[in-house]
C-alpha cells in the first residue's frame, strides 16, 4: 500500500512537472563536494526523482528467510528492523554533459541491511536493517581518441576506471535513449516534463508487463540537440488481477540549457580510490 511519503514525493514530482518551465543560462552546482577550478562550462543540466517499491519487501522476505534457517540450526540470529521498511526505494539524480563530458550523480535511499555496524559477522540475520543512502557517479570524459568512463561509489569512497576508442559520435549522442523491451516499441501518446515535450512509448516486456518512456522527438529542431532522444520519464507498469500497478522509476523535474557549472564537475572527487581496469587487464 503507498504511504504518506510516496504520496509527498510524487505530489512533489507532479507539481514540479506541471509548473516548471525550461530554464536557459542558469548557474548550477554539482551535488557533490568538488574542486573548484575557477573554470567555466557550458552544459544541459537535468533533475529527475523516482521510486521502486522495493522496500517494503525486505522484512517480510528475511522474517521467513532468517526463520527457516534457525530451524535448520543454521543461525541462532534475528534481524532487527527499524522503522521504515514499509516506504519504497527513492531515487534523485543530476545529469550534467556537454559534447565533450558527460556526468551523473545518483543518491538511492533504500531499506537494507547496515553492514557498516554488522561487520564482525556477516551473516544478515544477524543485521540491523534501516533505511540507508547510497551516493553514486558515473563519468564519461573525452581525451584525444578515447573515451574515459568512471563508476564511483561516493559512500564507500572507491570506484573503477576504463577507457576505449571513441567512435565518431559524441558523449551525448552516445548517452541517447535505448528504449528496451521483448518487442519494437510503439508510441501510446504524448506528454510534457518540466516543459518539454516528450513521445510516450511502450516497450513490452511480457503480456502483463511493460515500460513506458516519455523520449524527446524534436523533428522541428525547437530544442538543443542536446536534449534530443533523451528520456525525460520512465514508468514500469505490471498487471494485477487485471488491475495496473504503476512506479514511477523516472521522473524530470528540471531542465536547464546552456547552464554553466564549474568544470570541476567533470573531475574524479579528491580522496576517492579508483582502481584502473585497463592496468588490470593488461596484466
Amino acid at each position: 500500500m503507498k504511504t504518506v511519503h510516496i504520496a509527498i514525493l510524487i505530489s512533489a514530482a507532479l507539481s514540479a512537472h506541471l509548473t516548471y518551465a525550461v530554464e536557459r543560462g542558469s548557474r548550477v552546482e554539482a551535488p557533490a563536494s568538488l574542486r573548484n577550478t575557477g573554470n567555466v562550462e557550458t552544459v544541459l543540466y537535468r533533475e529527475s526523482v523516482g521510486e521502486l517499491p522495493m522496500g517494503s519487501s525486505v522484512r517480510p522476505t528475511m522474517e521467513k528467510t532468517c526463520a527457516g534457517l534457525r530451524e535448520l540450526g543454521e543461525t541462532t540470529k534475528t534481524p532487527i528492523f527499524e522503522p521504515g521498511d514499509d516506504r519504497p526505494m527513492t531515487s534523485e539524480s543530476v545529469k550534467i554533459g556537454n559534447s565533450r563530458h558527460t556526468v551523473s550523480f545518483l543518491t538511492i535511499t533504500n531499506y537494507d541491511c547496515d553492514w557498516s555496524i554488522n561487520q564482525a559477522n556477516r551473516d544478515s540475520c544477524g543485521c540491523t536493517f534501516r533505511r540507508l543512502q547510497w551516493r553514486k557517479m558515473h563519468l564519461k570524459r573525452i581525451e584525444g581518441d578515447l573515451l574515459h568512463i568512471y563508476d564511483i561509489d561516493i559512500t564507500r569512497g572507491v570506484g573503477t576506471h576504463h577507457s576505449r576508442r571513441r567512435g565518431s559520435r559524441t558523449i551525448l549522442e552516445e548517452g541517447k535513449a535505448l528504449v528496451p523491451g521483448l518487442a519494437p516499441p510503439r508510441t501510446i501518446g504524448h506528454s510534457e516534463y518540466a516543459g518539454i515535450p516528450c513521445v510516450v512509448k511502450r516497450a513490452d516486456v511480457s503480456a502483463v508487463a511493460w515500460s513506458e518512456y516519455c523520449v524527446v522527438e524534436d523533428q522541428a529542431h525547437h530544442w538543443p540537440p542536446e536534449i534530443q532522444s533523451q528520456i525525460l520519464g520512465a514508468t514500469q507498469v505490471r498487471l494485477h488481477d487485471g488491475i495496473e500497478d504503476r512506479t514511477r522509476w523516472e521522473h524530470t523535474t528540471r531542465v536547464v540549457i546552456n547552464a554553466t557549472v564549474d568544470a570541476g564537475v567533470f573531475e574524479v572527487p579528491p580522496g576517492i580510490k579508483i582502481l584502473d581496469l585497463d592496468k588490470v587487464r593488461a596484466k
